[in-house]
């Protein structure tokens, strides 16, 4: 998997949704990212992600002409284009005798957590950012990509995004995701970004940031979540912008410096319910 969306129809007026008329299809183009582009089949699945269930079903097929995938939608929601994983079978073979043994088959699985950006045109550049308890602990963004169990998928210079932060295991601490001002006018606040985090099992969390940004150099501080037995098992939305120094200054980034520890215990948060 390489990133979903979040496709929906509102009202201007009210907000309300009108995307959920029975028997309404709807017809959606999603841009592949460049690196599968020249290997993407003809034809691949679209995923629904159902948030009751808590996983990803396959409901419908996309074509695909090079740049982008398109399909018929019968609800709008959250969305992927891709390709199943399927089952592999390893073989290691000893060196001297040449033989290989079976040692059965491994499923890959999706990603326990994915997070996007996404946000106008301006500011020109917003940059993921994710402090990993690894030990050392770990900051994965542009400049330092991929560390040990996560990955940026690209660096977005230009708006709009997405950028998808990828994590692969989850070791026992607490994460950080957070959003800096890199570049361009305007604050984050005033132009429409928001952040979706899909946790495998459990549901998709939904931030936007709130009012207070000066500009450039800002650091919205998105989440803290915390792992345990490899799960996430608390959710706590921060909800603040900071002044930083830039993209290195980890006391904006690392939930551990003292500047951005809280007094409280952890809040579980609940993921959002779509009505789906």
């Amino acid at each position: 998997m390489h990133g979903f969306v979040d496709i929906q129809l509102l009202d201007p007026a009210s907000g309300a949704r009108v995307d959920r008329t029975p028997g309404t299809t709807f017809e959606v183009a999603m841009p592949l990212p460049p690196a599968m582009q020249t290997a993407a089949p003809a034809e691949m699945p679209l995923w629904f992600f159902d948030e009751a269930a808590g996983h990803w079903f396959e409901e419908s097929t996309a074509t695909v002409d090079g740049t982008h995938c398109s399909g018929t939608l019968p609800h709008l929601s959250f969305w992927s284009c891709a390709v199943a994983a399927e089952d592999t079978r390893i073989g290691f073979a000893a060196a001297a005798a040449e033989q290989t043994h079976d040692v059965g088959d491994l499923c890959l699985d999706v990603p326990p957590v994915i997070i996007a950006l996404l946000w106008s045109g301006v500011p020109q550049d917003l940059d993921s950012h994710l402090s990993v308890p690894t030990d050392p602990r770990e900051h994965l963004y542009f400049a330092n990509r991929p560390v040990s169990i996560a990955e940026l998928d690209t660096d977005d210079t230009d708006g709009f995004g997405p950028e998808i932060v990828t994590i692969h295991e989850l070791p026992a601490g607490t994460f950080r995701y957070s959003v800096h001002h890199y570049a361009g006018s305007s604050d984050m606040s005033q132009e429409g970004a928001r952040a979706l985090m899909l946790v495998e099992g459990q549901g998709i969390w939904r931030e936007t940031p709130p009012n207070g940004g000066q500009g450039l150099n800002d650091v919205w501080q998105v989440w803290d979540f915390g792992t345990r037995k490899g799960k996430v098992n608390w959710v706590r939305p921060q909800r603040r912008v900071v002044e930083s120094l830039g993209a290195t200054d980890l006391s904006a980034f690392d939930p551990t410096e003292s500047r951005n520890q809280t007094a409280s215990s952890p809040i579980s948060s609940a993921p959002e319910d779509f009505g789906f």
